[in-house]
């Protein structure tokens, strides 16, 4: 049998093996263009990206640890404990928190403490955030849908 009878005889086959390959590798591709927040942006309508559910906390990926030590039990503190604080990737410092704040504009959601760093999406006006820390400079570290990034602290207010 030579390859024109082989074609001949299994072609109907061979085709249906090759659209089911295409088909596996569409399907993968597209996986990770959702994986990875595609390439979708944010319109004058009011319509907003999707923030990934998989971030790594910048604080994290520089070696930053925050570390509490509990005072003793036996003695009550005599002054007030100093603030506990994080370190960004880029040097930026900030103070734990641990609040609830709400956002009273529309806001980018960043990768990091600076309208230079890369907007994973939009987070809507009204919107319920925990806050884990806060910088001096006007930025909030937060918690979001999953995800941990930030936004700038002129656009959030404290839930009582």
């Amino acid at each position: 049998m030579d390859i024109q009878e082989f074609w001949e005889d299994n072609k109907n086959v061979i085709m249906i093996v090759i659209i089911a390959f295409l088909v596996i590798i569409l399907f993968f591709v597209c996986l990770g263009m959702s994986r990875s927040g595609g390439s979708s942006s944010s319109t004058p309508g009011g319509s907003s990206s999707q923030v990934p559910m998989e971030t790594v906390d910048p604080a994290a990926q520089s070696g930053n640890v925050i570390e509490t030590q509990a005072a003793p039990e036996t003695e009550p503190p005599t002054t007030a404990a100093p603030a506990e604080t994080e370190t960004a990737a880029d040097g930026t410092v900030f103070t734990m928190t641990n609040d609830k704040v709400k956002t009273t504009a529309t806001v980018n959601f960043r990768s990091g403490p600076t309208t230079g760093a890369t907007a994973y999406g939009t987070i809507e006006e009204g919107t319920e955030v925990e806050r884990i820390s806060v910088s001096e400079n006007g930025w909030s570290h937060i918690r979001y849908a999953g995800a941990i990034g930030y936004i700038s602290s002129d656009y959030v207010t404290k839930v009582e």
